[in-house]
């Protein structure tokens, strides 16, 4: 996970991981390939790795569900006879039920636009699942929901790098968490070295859980 108060910088370099944003300076490398402008292996990066944008509206644009999962893999060229499979595995990946197929996007409910904004980014067979504020304007049971589809998701092998200031998920969930403040690095350590440094450190924007303040 990476977190910070609004205005840290978790945004910017979420979409530098994709090559939505080239970085001006330093570099930025997916599995050793470097985003830039004009590297030939852009394609592949924005391929690799997909960008699901904090705002489910942001991203969602067709007049059903069938039509906003199949983009993607149209878009990537993949043959018209594969894609209702695809589409099909993918609504299913996101615990989803193909009655959804023929809905409008826009007319489900926050957490079922974030499942399909999700479900359309994995029908492009990324390995890695970039995922900006997911839990934004979710209530609890949405929240959990969309926990247990991260997790889910994790156990199948994908690579996932959460973006969120709900600092309490973030250490539910993550191997490691990168803290950041005005766009630099405060610490990039498992959560158990997060939830210590945070007892006695201050970085703006981020309070210890309660059940570990009381801990202590």
């Amino acid at each position: 996970s990476v977190v910070g108060h609004t205005g840290s910088g978790k945004s910017t370099l979420a979409q530098h991981l994709n090559g939505i944003l080239i970085p001006q300076t330093g570099s930025v490398l997916v599995d050793g390939m470097a985003v830039t402008e004009k590297s030939p292996s852009l394609r592949t990066i924005r391929q690799r790795v997909g960008l699901v944008f904090q705002y489910p509206e942001q991203q969602l644009f067709a007049e059903n569900v069938f039509e906003e999962i199949a983009f993607a893999p149209r878009n990537w060229g993949v043959p018209e006879g594969d894609i209702p499979e695809l589409v099909r595995q993918s609504l299913a990946l996101i615990g989803l039920d193909e009655g959804y197929l023929g809905r409008s996007p826009f007319r489900l409910s926050g957490g079922e636009k974030r499942k399909v904004a999700i479900a359309s980014v994995l029908s492009a067979s990324p390995e890695y699942l970039v995922l900006d504020e997911p839990t934004a304007g979710l209530d609890a049971f949405s929240k959990k929901e969309l926990v247990k589809l991260l997790d889910r998701l994790k156990g199948k092998g994908y690579g996932i790098l959460l973006v969120t200031h709900d600092l309490d998920i973030a250490l539910q969930t993550s191997d490691r968490i990168l803290v950041l403040n005005q766009g630099q690095q405060v610490l990039h350590d498992a959560p158990s070295g997060v939830m210590a440094y945070l007892q006695s450190n201050h970085v703006p924007g981020l309070q210890s859980p309660d059940i570990v303040a009381l801990s202590t």
